[in-house]
């Protein structure tokens, strides 16, 4: 009599989600740049499997992130979700996009129970869109998940004149050049790393490759 072995179900979610990613994407992507662009390089190089907490946050944060996105398309006359947004061979898509006040809103979650200001980096990201987009008025919307009082949701307005705008587009297609750089030669100590970033450098801590870039900036040190 032999025994049964259990399918590894979470294996297949995993497996599911390497497939997905592995996948190539044409052109480029403001979330190429939105985080660490190093580590970006990094992955598209030396891809390694996808592990047990990136299926933890992509999970939940599929799942709040269409909750929210559902509530909003009750009302399609005024929102939409995933608004595509082009600039040149760079491409993004909005959260939800008030069609009536050509505001973008871009939701993110916190596994924490406030917050009093936008995270840079994510403040960032919404104001490529904003400059995309030629809007001169954005929202922040946070959800605090350490929260379960009745102050666990915080909205930011973000507002950027004309010259910022247009000043945000070139500063995106600058990011974008390098890291097409660093992409064609196969060299990630040619992308931007966000070690000396406060408000990204909590990245490193779980990063895969920080060894790797660790001898980088120390190569790059002594030269």
């Amino acid at each position: 009599m032999t025994t049964e072995v259990d399918p590894d179900y979470i294996g297949m979610m995993r497996e599911t989600m390497e497939g997905w990613y592995s996948k190539p994407r044409k052109g480029w992507h403001v979330t190429d740049i939105a985080l660490c662009p190093r580590q970006r390089v990094f992955k598209q190089i030396d891809p390694l499997p996808i592990t047990d907490k990136e299926l933890n946050m992509y999970s939940s944060g599929k799942g709040i992130h269409e909750a929210v996105q559902h509530l909003f398309m009750s009302n399609p006359g005024m929102f939409e979700k995933e608004k595509y947004v082009e600039y040149g061979d760079i491409v993004g898509s909005i959260d939800i996009f008030d069609k009536k006040r050509n505001s973008p809103l871009e939701f993110k979650t916190l596994r924490s129970s406030k917050i009093d200001k936008p995270k840079s980096f994510q403040e960032e990201q919404l104001r490529y869109y904003m400059a995309m987009q030629n809007s001169h008025t954005g929202y922040m919307i946070y959800q605090c998940l350490m929260n379960f009082g009745n102050d666990a949701w915080r909205q930011f307005k973000v507002t950027m004149t004309e010259e910022q705008r247009r000043d945000q587009l070139e500063k995106l297609a600058r990011e974008i050049k390098a890291l097409a750089y660093a992409m064609e030669n196969k060299d990630p100590s040619l992308a931007r790393g966000v070690y000396s970033d406060e408000g990204l450098s909590w990245m490193c801590e779980d990063c895969p490759y920080t060894k790797e870039c660790m001898q980088m900036r120390k190569a790059g040190a002594a030269a």
